[in-house]
């Protein structure tokens, strides 16, 4: 790599405390090969990744990946370039190295066209790197020495960039398939317990409508205090009753139970509710959308892109019109810094109006 012992500050500890380890330095192109799969969560594979850093110090802001285009064309490789450049930009970073993975008739088009977009808005190319078959390949390096014709190999041992990633807590799943099989619907006994739990839950919320006067006061209240719970039961490391899970997917329907769900989604304690939107993603019948849409906002705010991105495709595919996926859907295609401040329940939520009826995003 042209520039050695950068220290890559991982999502994982954006802010350590002084004194803590808490880094992963990248002195050569193969450190910077072994971080890669641990700051998207799982090892691409025929995709450019864009890793961005800031100066000074040179640190990591933001890894980002696209598909490969298969076969190349001058379109998409200009439209993956400038996407790359506008997202670079907007985010204020100095510096950036891009990873290839795949053939060089794929990877080499991409990459002119980001040289090109890169050098044009100002930002620093500090290594530009292809992968395939546990080899590499540097388009900055000409000496054969430790760039020959027939690649370096990588990747066969953990070198100190994964090793460290480890030590932080950061893991890298074999693909990202692997990742979005962590969200996908369960199946079996289980997807038909859930079926039941659902049918129950649309009589249980037929029930509460017989009394139109204060369903409005009930469906929020019921839908706060089910949302509280299952918080408190993720943090301990439980999870909902397929009845209380199936009656809180039902009651997501309103927007104001899931805006309360959305402004309980706090920054500086998000591991529960990762964990429960993953869950009740998995499990729910019934609006997956708004479950996949709060889970990509936790995601999102956890500096967890990809699962973030996952999410937001689970939740357009369930509701392509739902407008809170298509606002994150956004928020992470211009590349907006992840949320670093707890969103505030809108007034109506916490004080409803009792004769309005249930509403629906």
């Amino acid at each position: 790599m042209t520039s050695q012992n950068q220290p890559l500050q991982t999502a994982a500890d954006p802010s350590p405390a002084a004194g803590e380890q808490s880094v992963i330095r990248i002195a050569s192109p193969a450190d910077l090969l072994d971080a890669v799969p641990y700051l998207l969560g799982f090892h691409p594979d025929r995709s450019i990744v864009v890793v961005a850093f800031r100066q000074p110090p040179d640190q990591f802001h933001v890894a980002f990946r696209y598909d490969l285009p298969d076969p190349p064309t001058t379109e998409s490789a200009l439209d993956i370039a400038s996407h790359a450049a506008e997202v670079l930009t907007r985010s204020g970073v100095s510096c950036a190295a891009i990873v290839g993975y795949g053939a060089r008739s794929l990877v080499g088009p991409v990459f002119r066209q980001i040289s090109l977009q890169l050098a044009t808005a100002g930002i620093t190319l500090i290594e530009s790197l292809r992968a395939e078959g546990g080899r590499y390949w540097s388009y900055m390096c000409q000496n054969p020495d430790c760039c020959p014709p027939e690649g370096v190999p990588f990747g066969q041992v953990p070198g100190p960039a994964a090793v460290a990633a480890v030590t932080l807590g950061l893991t890298a799943l074999p693909s990202r398939a692997h990742l979005a099989a962590t969200i996908a619907p369960q199946d079996g006994l289980a997807r038909r317990a859930m079926r039941h739990a659902t049918t129950d839950a649309r009589r249980w919320l037929a029930r509460l409508a017989r009394d139109p006067a204060n369903l409005r006061a009930q469906v929020t209240t019921t839908g706060r205090d089910l949302i509280s719970a299952a918080i408190a039961a993720s943090s301990n490391g439980n999870r909902q009753s397929d009845s209380d899970a199936a009656r809180l997917s039902v009651l997501l329907t309103d927007i104001r139970v899931r805006d309360e769900a959305w402004a309980q989604i706090d920054p500086a304690a998000i591991r529960p509710h990762l964990d429960l939107w993953s869950d009740m993603t998995r499990r729910a019948v019934e609006n997956v959308a708004a479950c996949a849409s709060l889970l990509a906002f936790a995601a999102w705010t956890a500096g967890d892109g990809a699962l973030a991105s996952i999410a937001i495709e689970r939740a357009l595919a369930a509701d392509p019109g739902y407008s809170m996926a298509r606002l994150i859907s956004q928020a992470l295609q211009v590349g907006m810094p992840p949320m670093t401040t707890r969103l505030t329940a809108p007034a109506e939520t916490a004080d409803a109006d009792k004769d309005a009826p249930a509403s629906s995003a």
